[in-house]
């Protein structure tokens, strides 16, 4: 096992190759090199994974493409380890199984053997992994995948059968973006429009209906559309604009996985976005997604990375448009509340309301045409409802309510109401917390959303306290079907 010391250095290593513009292949190969570890530890380390890690996002990926729709988790810390080092560990990786490990590793599942493993296998396995494709892998869920073809696999002997399912994990994929070869194109406005195009569809999906009933739509459009334009010729300023696009939609995606429970694949897609922002030459882009990283510690709990990450974003859009300047810094005060640090806090959220307030001739990024003034807001009710301060938190929450997007759309104003609900529960109403709360269950119990279901249990917990007030019996009698999974 890695010391702490050998971790931190193997991540600078990882970074700075990653800056160098480098692959997971090339990173992988190096770490195997340098540190002497087999191919599957290489490209585990390649993606800055621990074990845990690697098996939560192994699990997310087989039931996103259709290996394990029921979402059981089907991998282990213990039984991963075990064949990270085969042969030396006891459990043999089957054909199956590295041809999964390759899906989620998205590389050849040939890079992951070595000549130790090749020379434990038996002809029939080294048959089928030398028959598999050496093509980088687009994984999508298996549905979009259906027809004549997969039935005819999968109505073939027991040999074409195993074949089937290695070719479905290893190479199978949506008709894609023609990038080579006869036909291929070159990247146009056109493309981009297309995209955009997409992407706003899928935002008003998500802010109406929650985006669990999109997500494995955007995945589709992800892996099968926008990747594979990102590999097309094309003048360099259509390609750097279109990098920033790649960006918003991976961001996107992720977050429609995280309404539908999936927070293994938000965080993969998550650092894909971040390995994208380096190459769109746009420090706003780079600044919302270092902003981002560090919504992502705070779910996580470790504050004082989030608090990093956020200050750092907040440095790079200095002289950035007003908007962009603004909602970068209500993220930088939504973790430094999490710390606890009111003047801090304060003194953030004062520097977003006047960077807001401040008109500048220089227009905002694409990106931030998803947020406004009721983003500001909520974030604001936000960090007073972290300090503990129900009444600052109900006052800005209510302000949040009266903005056109959160009168119209249904999610984001799921997500403002349940910061109201606490936040009156802070301020000791109980009654208006849980008349709130009632607003919020209505909501939650129509919209696909894991996330939305989330605020419910908080506000739940909160009111732990007053369980046997008649108000707070019927609020938890009725948030028992969201409290369970809800649509």
């Amino acid at each position: 096992m890695a010391s702490s010391k050998e971790r931190a250095e193997q991540q600078a290593l990882r970074v700075r190759m990653f800056d160098l513009g480098m692959s997971h292949d090339e990173i992988a190969v190096e770490f195997a090199r340098r540190y002497k570890v087999r191919p599957r530890v290489a490209y585990r380390l390649a993606h800055g994974w621990t074990l845990q890690q690697a098996v939560e996002h192994l699990n997310a990926h087989a039931g996103e493409i259709g290996v394990d729709p029921e979402g059981r988790a089907t991998v282990s810390v213990a039984h991963l380890s075990e064949m990270e080092s085969w042969p030396a560990g006891s459990r043999r990786p089957t054909p199956r199984f590295l041809a999964l490990l390759a899906s989620c590793y998205r590389t050849n599942i040939q890079n992951l053997l070595d000549l130790a493993d090749r020379d434990q296998l038996s002809p029939a396995e080294l048959l089928l992994i030398n028959a598999t494709a050496r093509t980088p892998v687009v994984a999508v869920p298996s549905q979009a995948r259906q027809g004549p073809e997969a039935a005819a696999r999968s109505e073939g002997t027991g040999g074409s059968r195993a074949s089937g399912e290695l070719e479905r994990l290893q190479a199978a994929r949506l008709p894609q973006v023609r990038v080579s070869g006869s036909g291929a194109r070159r990247l146009s406005s056109e493309d981009i429009g297309a995209v955009r195009g997409i992407l706003r569809a899928l935002i008003g999906t998500e802010r109406q209906f929650g985006g669990g009933i999109a997500a494995r739509h955007g995945m589709d459009y992800l892996r099968g559309v926008v990747e594979p334009l990102l590999h097309t010729d094309g003048d360099e300023p259509l390609r750097s604009e279109f990098f920033g696009v790649a960006v918003e939609f991976a961001l996107r995606v992720g977050s429609l996985h995280a309404d539908a429970g999936r927070l293994p694949v938000t965080r993969q897609l998550l650092a894909e976005a971040s390995s994208l922002a380096h190459e769109c030459q746009d420090l706003t882009v780079a600044a919302w997604v270092l902003a981002r990283r560090g919504e992502q510690k705070i779910q996580d709990g470790r504050i004082d990375e989030a608090v990093a990450l956020t200050s750092a974003a907040g440095a790079m859009v200095e002289r950035a448009p007003s908007a962009t300047r603004a909602f970068v810094l209500t993220k930088k005060a939504t973790a430094l509340s999490r710390s606890g640090d009111v003047g801090a806090t304060e003194q953030a959220l004062g520097e977003a309301r006047d960077a807001f307030a401040r008109t500048t001739d220089r227009p905002e990024p694409s990106w931030m045409s998803s947020y406004g003034w009721g983003h500001l807001l909520h974030d604001e009710a936000l960090c007073q409802r972290n300090l503990g301060r129900g009444g600052e938190a109900v006052r800005a929450a209510e302000l949040a309510l009266g903005v056109e997007e959160r009168v119209r759309f249904e999610r984001p104003r799921a997500f403002t109401l349940g910061v109201l609900a606490i936040g009156h529960a802070q301020a000791g109403n109980v009654e208006q917390a849980c008349a709130t709360g009632q607003d919020l269950l209505a909501l939650a119990a129509r919209l696909h959303s894991a996330r939305v279901r989330g605020r419910v249990a908080e506000l739940v917990n909160v009111l732990d306290g007053h369980r046997e007030h008649p108000a707070v019996r019927d609020l938890r009698g009725a948030a028992v079907p969201a409290l369970a999974g809800g649509v």
